[in-house]
């Protein structure tokens, strides 16, 4: 099920082009020095096309929850996604977002000194500039209040309890991980995700990314809210 990305009205592009790229589910929000629609269109189409040919060819991949293992044969991207997913314990789907940002930002860096491409709240970055990455908390007391400031490469994903079409197990406003893999990124941001049921469960999920070395996390829920790792706030 679709729904409007309102938050996408209070990015402030610094200089930089919108490219808006539609395909199916996929819909990826970009900013880079040039208007990148046509290529980025293609290229998506170009990864969406290996991931559902896969899913066709091996019906555990689209509906699995758990991790599944890595064959000889498998496309560069699809044994990225089940190594991810694995280290996170969650199934091969939970790093699709990731995957395709970072896989189309293979493609755009070739043109692009600036990338930001966000899709349903996962973003990859690479910036020399620093950014600030407002993060959306839904009704909690900390809508609009947390920022985290980001520069160079990394990738930063979000799950929730309570918004979006993602699935998740949790009852969180948004957990949030930084990770240098993206889809690393993706895939514990969703198994951190499921875990918070209650408050006591924060204190849980940020012992889960340590353990992990996850470059960050944030979690909040419950009116609360934990943070790990390498993560500056900004006002």
């Amino acid at each position: 099920m679709y729904e409007e990305r309102k938050y996408r009205k209070w990015s402030n592009s610094s200089n930089l082009i919108i490219s808006n790229v539609k395909d199916f589910e996929s819909d990826l929000y970009i900013l880079s020095e040039i208007n990148v629609e046509k290529i980025a269109l293609e290229e998506v189409r170009k990864i969406r096309k290996i991931i559902f040919k896969y899913g066709e060819e091996n019906v555990d991949f689209f509906k699995s929850l758990i991790p599944l293992k890595v064959k000889d044969d498998d496309p560069e991207i699809i044994k990225h996604m089940k190594e991810a997913t694995a280290k996170a314990n969650v199934g091969p789907m939970a790093s699709v977002a990731g995957a395709v940002n970072f896989y189309l930002s293979k493609k755009l860096e070739k043109i692009c000194k600036t990338l930001i491409i966000e899709n349903g709240g996962d973003l990859y970055i690479k910036s020399s500039k620093e950014r600030i990455i407002n993060i959306y908390a839904g009704e909690s007391i900390f809508k609009d209040k947390i920022n985290i400031l980001s520069k160079g490469e990394i990738g930063i994903c979000t799950s929730s309890g309570i918004m979006g079409h993602s699935l998740s197990f949790g009852k969180a406003d948004a957990v949030v991980v930084k990770d240098k893999d993206t889809l690393v990124a993706d895939s514990f941001a969703t198994s951190i995700g499921n875990m918070i049921k209650t408050k006591e469960d924060i204190e849980k999920g940020l012992e889960f990314a340590k353990q992990n070395n996850l470059e960050g996390v944030i979690i909040i829920a419950f009116n609360k809210i934990g943070i790990w790792g390498n993560i500056k706030l900004v006002k």
